[in-house]
């Protein structure tokens, strides 16, 4: 059980974990500095919009199968998960292929690192409850 905040800033407690916010983050003056893993073709849609929303660096990007749509741009392209949590990120965009769901938000969750991840969540129901409890 964890105490979240809400939207009015007041503390709820719901059977969820508790959300750590980054309060000083996510501004022009201080962005959040994200990472994306897999670039493919929901990777590329992804980097865009990262690219495009204020309060956000795009700083790092990870595909072990390399860049065939040129989505990296200057940023060079990491092998792997764990590459991509030593750039040292605020946040990660998780769009591996489904089957790599789970193994991927698991490493960054174990690293600190909010997450989203693509949908579906995991490949299976039994996945998606480890991603999300942890």
């Amino acid at each position: 059980m964890g105490e979240n905040v809400a939207f009015d800033g007041q503390a709820t407690t719901t059977g969820l974990p508790a959300v750590h916010h980054l309060p000083d983050k996510g501004t022009t003056d201080n962005p959040l500095r994200v990472g994306l893993i897999g670039l493919g073709s929901m990777g590329r849609h992804h980097a865009r919009v990262i690219r495009a929303t204020e309060g956000m660096d795009l700083v790092a990007v990870a595909d072990p199968g390399g860049d065939r749509f040129g989505v990296a741009g200057e940023l060079a392209v990491l092998p792997d998960v764990h590459a991509l949590i030593d750039a040292g990120l605020d946040a990660a965009m998780v769009a591996v292929p489904t089957v790599y769901h789970e193994e991927v938000a698991l490493a960054l969750a174990e690293a600190g690192v909010h997450t989203m991840v693509e949908k579906p969540i995991a490949h299976d129901a039994a996945a998606g409850r480890r991603v999300a409890a942890a």
